[in-house]
Parts: structure tokens; C-alpha cells; sequence
């Protein structure tokens, strides 16, 4: 069904395939290029968030710091191979609580199992 070199993105796939996002969606570190949202199922748009400016973000936003987002605007979040970057992970899980609408969904995911890579 999903064939890609890597099996942590093959597994990644499978899983965003289970899941149905409607309405606004951030997509934190993400990027124009990030091919699991095509993944995901539902009638959604997607707001790049990124502080690289060759992801082609919507915001361009460092991600250590309050994200300049409205609270409780978003129907999801996707976090998908970005919080091992972030130092001050409680802060950004914090700003996710804080933009998602109170039945918003978060979807996350950390490929790696050591502390530093």
C-alpha cells in the first residue's frame, strides 16, 4: 500500500492513513514538501508553520518561542519529526494545548529513541 524506502515512514504512512482531520490544521516544522499529509484523510487545510523560509511556510515562526497563533483556533495539530529538535519541549506542547480548540486532535511523532542525534 505505502512503499518507501524508509520503514519508519512507511509505518508513519499507515498510521496518518487512520486518521481524520477536519478544518484548520498547523502543521509545526513542517514544510510544502512534507509528503505525509497527503496521508491523512478528511477535508482540511493545512497552515505550514516553519521558521526555514525554504519550507514555504504560511508563518514563519521559531518554534522555541509563544508561537504568535490564536488560541483554541485549530481543529489539529501535526507535529511529525520536529519536537527532538526543540530544547524546550514543555513550552511547545504548552503553545499546542493552547492553540488547539478544546476537542482538537494532536498528532505527533518522534522517530528517534536517543536524547541528542
Amino acid at each position: 500500500m505505502f512503499k518507501c524506502d524508509s520503514p519508519w515512514r512507511n509505518l508513519l504512512h499507515i498510521e496518518l492513513s487512520r486518521y481524520t482531520l477536519n478544518g484548520r490544521v498547523a502543521d509545526l516544522g513542517g514544510s510544502i514538501k512534507s509528503e505525509y499529509t497527503r496521508f491523512l484523510n478528511g477535508d482540511h487545510a493545512i497552515e505550514i508553520v516553519n521558521m526555514d523560509e525554504n519550507t514555504n511556510p504560511d508563518f514563519s515562526f521559531d518554534l522555541e518561542k509563544p508561537l504568535a497563533l490564536e488560541s483554541g483556533a485549530y481543529d489539529g495539530v501535526l507535529c511529525i519529526n520536529t519536537l527532538e529538535h526543540i530544547f524546550d519541549y514543555k513550552n511547545l506542547l504548552s503553545e499546542i494545548n493552547r492553540i488547539l480548540k478544546n476537542d482538537g486532535t494532536l498528532i505527533l511523532a518522534v522517530p528517534f529513541l536517543v536524547q541528542i542525534h
